[in-house]
């Protein structure tokens, strides 16, 4: 610690040095002068604002953490193609250059918002070296939970610092734009896949039900016999234009168990989670069976 100590002071740290203590060693000292007394890293953040140093500190933490697990990911489970990772990793570098201006100009503005009193750069150097907790993401199982419990810590204390908020603004302000690309992400990839699997059960459970309705029509028709041929209600009210059993309408393979005395009609997602939730089928007398444990049958209250 002595070492970092003659390297550091309130406008410089080990970082600003590297030029003449050496790049690695810098970022050494950096790393746990952050790690052990950050509020002197984002004193200098306050200070100097240079979005060029900030963005290599991150930069290199980012691709040093990326890879770290590469490492760790072919010494226990080998890559099955080398040429995948060269291709990731070589357009990895302008996404996390994306990324810090991104984070940064969305917390920025609730800095504003709140009250802060830094500029943006203040903000992207906050962000940039709250990131260092990145490197416990090697860790196994528990490394990505010290990661964003630290990260957020670190994040918070920096932007205390810098901008003079209160350790609630500051909460805020940190949290922000992780919940604004989780909303981004929700609105872009669950809702769609939501409504598409809640129509395509809704359209299941329309045949299955539309099924039974003229089996027992043709029941109520024929001496309480039911038919053992789906061919034969091909045509009956209502609306049954085709004969569905045996086909897949929708994502759903559609089952027919016909006999004279009763039925049983099912509809079973090709792939439960992707073309459908859950199996619907109706018996004898038109009764639907409930779906699985938790799910609402579509259309019910």
């Amino acid at each position: 610690m002595e070492e970092i100590t003659k390297t550091t002071s309130e406008n410089t740290v080990p970082w600003d040095q590297r030029r003449r203590i050496g790049f690695f060693k810098a970022l050494g000292q950096t790393v746990k002068l952050l790690l052990t007394r950050p509020e002197i890293v984002f004193a200098r953040v306050k200070t100097h604002q240079d979005l060029g140093e900030h963005l290599l500190f991150y930069l290199t933490i980012q691709l040093l953490t990326v890879l770290s697990m590469t490492i760790l990911q072919v010494l226990f489970r080998p890559l099955e193609s080398y040429v995948g990772f060269v291709i990731m990793f070589i357009f990895i570098v302008p996404i996390i250059i994306v990324s810090l201006f991104a984070i940064s100009g969305f917390a920025h503005i609730f800095v504003r918002l709140l009250g802060g009193q830094g500029g943006y750069k203040a903000t992207y150097g906050v962000m940039a070296f709250s990131s260092v907790t990145a490197i416990f993401q090697v860790i196994p199982l528990a490394g990505i939970l010290i990661s964003m419990v630290w990260g957020i810590y670190l994040g918070v204390l920096g932007l205390k610092k810098v901008h003079a908020l209160s350790t609630v603004r500051a909460c805020i302000v940190f949290t922000m734009p992780t919940v604004v690309v989780l909303g981004f992400l929700f609105a872009v990839f669950y809702v769609p896949k939501h409504k598409y699997l809640e129509d395509n059960d809704k359209k299941a459970l329309q045949i299955v039900r539309r099924i039974s309705n003229v089996l027992e029509r043709y029941a109520a028709s024929h001496d309480k016999k039911y038919p053992v041929n789906p061919d034969w209600i091909v045509g009956m009210p209502p609306r049954i234009e085709e004969n569905y059993c045996g086909q897949n309408r929708n994502g759903f393979l559609i089952h027919c168990d016909l006999k004279e005395d009763g039925y049983l009609i099912t509809a079973t997602p090709v792939m439960v989670g992707k073309t459908g939730s859950t199996t619907f089928s109706v018996k004898t007398g038109g009764l639907l069976s409930p779906p699985r444990p938790g799910k609402k049958i579509p259309g019910s209250r």
